[in-house]
């Protein structure tokens, strides 16, 4: 796609929204340009929902998923910049169906970006997501870091780089936060902040001049604090080992004071 068609998308994407009052999600507007314009993406939408719905394979799925995304992502920006700048949204089924495409490629942060929009504005997911925006978004994205998280473990990495993201999923808590959900599912998202918290502090090299003074108690600390409060909205979470292993780390961290006689 040209730049040129790229911008004219994310004008045409931002005009769809004209028509809606702020804060409420409205109908996708039916004549004008912006109208056209919607139309040709739903096409493209149905077109390519049909060629993943002929692929067996998830792993070609999810590379097709891939290719597909840049056709759709000046219209998307469009959608999210006059989302965020003039409070207007329409009930965009490009944006309800990128987003479920963002995550399974594994592109969490554009993702919550999206699942941002959808939250703010209450745009309804494709009839065949049983669950809410908010649970689905929070329990797909949270297990995914958990996975990420459990495996930079197991394979020794020493790098704190190679796990995941914790201002996402800081930022997923934020914008998720109010919604309702089982709590078994946001006992996941402080599994997912905590396991990483304690995995980046375990990584953390005494060397690395970079690092903020007292990151690796400081960090252990609030891992500890999100696998309680996981521990405590599912008991059967996962993570009591993992809790007890944060205790035995911060009891070594802690200073040793010697007591002096006057």
């Amino acid at each position: 796609m040209s730049p040129a068609r790229q911008h004219r998308e994310r004008i045409l994407a931002a005009q769809a929204t004209n028509a809606a009052l702020p804060g409420i999600a409205a109908p996708p507007p039916t004549s004008g340009a912006a109208a056209m314009a919607y139309e040709q993406m739903l096409l493209q939408l149905h077109e390519d929902r049909r060629r993943l719905h002929d692929i067996q394979s998830v792993e070609k799925k999810i590379a097709l998923k891939r290719d597909l995304l840049p056709a759709y992502a000046a219209w998307v920006e469009g959608a999210l910049t006059a989302g965020r700048e003039s409070g207007r949204a329409v009930q965009d089924e490009v944006i309800v169906n990128v987003l479920p495409w963002l995550i399974d490629v594994g592109a969490y942060r554009d993702a919550i970006a999206v699942a941002e929009h959808v939250l703010r504005f209450r745009l309804v997911m494709p009839e065949r997501f049983k669950r809410t925006p908010a649970c689905y978004v929070t329990e797909e994205i949270a297990e995914a870091s958990i996975a990420a998280t459990t495996a930079a473990s197991s394979s020794g990495s020493t790098s704190p780089g190679t796990g995941f993201n914790v201002p996402a999923l800081l930022q997923l808590e934020e914008i998720t936060e109010g919604h309702d959900m089982p709590d078994e599912v946001r006992a996941k998202l402080h599994k997912a902040i905590g396991l990483e918290l304690a995995r980046q502090a375990d990584a953390a090299s005494p060397d690395d001049d970079t690092l903020i003074a007292g990151f690796v108690p400081a960090s252990r600390t609030e891992a500890l604090a999100r696998l309680n409060r996981a521990l405590a909205l599912n008991g059967k979470a996962g993570v009591k080992k993992n809790i007890e292993a944060l205790e035995r780390a911060l009891k070594k961290d802690a200073p040793v004071t010697t007591a002096t006689s006057g």
